[in-house]
């Protein structure tokens, strides 16, 4: 996991999250914006883990 900021030329800043898998070489998230509260960094790794969902109420099981 990573995180990373940078400026646009017009000022305004941005964040990334990124979530790699560097035993293939593979990104497996990137979440980009403004503003990136904890609740969605935590549910961007749950998403990423392993390529499962995550068990709880952010999805429907079968």
């Amino acid at each position: 996991m990573d995180f990373m900021a940078n400026t646009l030329y017009g000022g305004q800043h941005f964040h990334t999250f990124n979530v790699l898998d560097e035993g293939v070489h593979k990104a497996l998230a990137i979440e980009i914006d403004t503003h990136l509260p904890t609740e969605r960094v935590i549910r961007t790794g749950q998403l990423s883990d392993w390529g499962r969902p995550p068990q709880g109420d952010l999805w429907q099981q079968p």
